[in-house]
């Protein structure tokens, strides 16, 4: 295999990551426009990890002008800084931005991003030493910086749950793989010309898969929001045929409506439709200028749940609960006989399938 097939491939592996780089960057751009259009929360941090993204494709632009064509450090040095710059920017974003809910709960954030940004610029240090064993113990390092984060972004995933859960155990490998690549390319120079090549590439297509399954993951998401689905939610009730109340759930404190009136007017709504068109099973939503009402049918009871904002996630958390509930109960729902009380229970349901809500049941 000769040098110059290796070296022609290797740079079509940089292009590759520029674009799927600038991808990203327009992913989280359209995201904030699109917030900002809809009058939803604008959140400044996805303009942040939009410009890391854009200053990474600079980089490896930078990179590839030093790597295969110019040879004047200066380009070196320059992708460097853009390096540092992207990588900087993207932690901002995501400790504080809305991915930053992943780490609500993170001990010692401000240490962890320290250290982070500290290996950062040993990796750099690294470049200028031609020491295997120094590459090896920077490596080993990184793995176990990466340890806590893959640990906690898999517990935040696996509580989310949805198809959120689904996109973003795939970014969660991307991270080991992006690290690994970035480690190894390192060591391509300290190798014997061929090899270093195959390793140098090898280096590029783990962290070109790593940065694919991120945009993959992000890309499926039709909204930035859709991390912030907890903050939405306002009220949870459970009706019988008739619109008798079940059961309810507050998330929030700020339900200034009667129950048993919503619930009477929603079966009201309900019924209605039903006249009219011979099935509801097509409403799911009623969308109000506040406040949205979501509606899953079961069985036995019609689940409603009123929520800020129209995400996804929510109309399969609604879906979840509302088989969840029916099998729990399905003795009981046969025959009821109008106690509320035996559905109490209902609240480990709710920690189940709402885990990173912060508990306020109404009907404790």
């Amino acid at each position: 295999m000769s040098v110059e097939f290796l070296e022609d491939f290797s740079i079509g592996i940089n292009f590759v990551e520029i674009v799927i780089e600038l991808e990203i960057f327009f992913y989280f751009i359209f995201g904030y426009l699109r917030a900002s259009r809809e009058g939803l929360a604008e959140d400044r941090y996805s303009i942040v990890a939009a410009i890391g993204f854009l200053i990474g494709a600079v980089a490896r632009g930078f990179y590839i002008a030093f790597d295969y064509y110019i040879f004047n450090d200066i380009f070196r040095y320059i992708a460097w800084i853009c390096l540092i710059t992207c990588l900087i920017l993207i932690i901002v974003s995501l400790f504080r931005g809305v991915p930053g809910l992943i780490f609500k709960d993170f001990p010692h954030k401000t240490l962890y991003a320290i250290s982070v940004i500290l290996y950062i610029a040993c990796i750099l240090i690294v470049r200028l030493l031609n020491t295997l064993v120094f590459y090896i113990v920077v490596i080993v390092a990184g793995v176990l910086i990466l340890i806590p984060l893959i640990y906690r972004f898999n517990r935040w995933v696996n509580q989310v749950g949805g198809y959120i859960k689904k996109y973003f155990s795939i970014a969660a490998c991307a991270i080991p793989l992006t690290f690994i690549g970035i480690g190894i390319v390192a060591i391509w120079s300290s190798l014997p010309v061929v090899e270093g090549w195959i390793l140098k590439i090898s280096s590029h297509l783990l962290f070109l898969t790593g940065l694919g399954l991120f945009a993959i993951a992000i890309w499926s998401l039709p909204s930035l929001t859709e991390f912030g689905w907890e903050s939405k939610l306002y009220h949870l009730y459970v009706l019988m045929p008739g619109g008798l109340l079940a059961y309810e759930y507050s998330f929030k404190d700020t339900c200034d409506v009667d129950s048993d009136l919503l619930g009477s007017g929603l079966s009201g709504i309900v019924d209605i439709v039903k006249e009219m068109t011979g099935s509801v099973k097509r409403l799911k939503i009623i969308r109000q200028e506040r406040r949205n009402i979501y509606l899953e049918y079961g069985k036995y009871v019609t689940v409603i749940i009123l929520a800020e904002e129209e995400l996804k996630i929510l109309f399969e958390k609604i879906s979840q609960f509302t088989q969840e509930f029916e099998n729990l109960f399905s003795k009981v729902l046969e025959s009821w006989d109008g106690n509320a009380d035996i559905f109490k229970i209902t609240d480990s349901l709710i920690k189940k399938i709402f885990p990173t809500i912060v508990q306020n049941p109404k009907n404790a």
